[in-house]
C-alpha cells in the first residue's frame, strides 16, 4: 500500500531530519541545543538512503542553524545515490522542467528565486579562507 510505505519512511527518518524536513526553527533550536550537540553526532544522523539533515532542509534559516552546529563536512557528505545535499535542494526546488506556457514562467521564476535565495543564505554561513 502507497500510505503504509509513506509512513514507514518517515518512520525511519532521524528525528533531526524529520525536523529539518519539516522547517520547525523552534523544535530544531531544542534539538541542537541538547540533543545534537557535537558536529559528529549532527553527521550521523543519516536515514536509510543516506541523507543527513541538509538533504532534507525545506528552509534556509533551518540550514543554517544546522550549519552553524555543524562542521562544513556535512555539506560533502553524499546519500546512497550520490547526491550532496545542495542536488537535493536543486532536485527539490527546480523539479519543474522549463516552462512552455505562460503561464508557468511565473511559477518557474519563484521556484528559481527561492533556490537562489536558500543558496545565498547558505553561503553566508562558509567562512571565507584564511588568506
Amino acid at each position: 500500500m502507497v500510505g503504509q510505505d509513506d509512513d514507514d519512511e518517515t518512520e525511519r527518518m532521524p528525528l533531526l531530519n524529520f525536523c529539518a524536513k519539516k522547517g520547525d526553527e523552534r523544535i530544531v533550536s531544542v534539538l541542537l541545543a541538547y540533543g545534537f550537540k557535537t558536529p559528529e553526532s549532527i553527521f550521523k544522523s543519516v536515514d536509510r538512503i543516506g541523507n543527513n539533515p541538509l538533504h532534507c532542509v525545506q528552509t534556509e534559516k533551518v540550514a543554517a542553524q544546522i550549519l552553524n552546529r555543524s562542521d562544513l563536512a556535512i555539506l560533502a557528505k553524499s546519500n546512497r545515490r550520490g547526491q550532496l545535499p545542495i542536488d537535493c535542494l536543486m532536485e527539490r526546488y527546480n523539479a519543474i522542467p522549463f516552462p512552455r506556457l505562460p503561464a508557468n514562467v511565473a511559477l518557474y521564476e519563484a521556484q528559481l528565486k527561492k533556490t537562489i535565495t536558500f543558496i545565498n543564505s547558505l553561503m553566508k554561513h562558509v567562512p571565507n579562507e584564511p588568506r
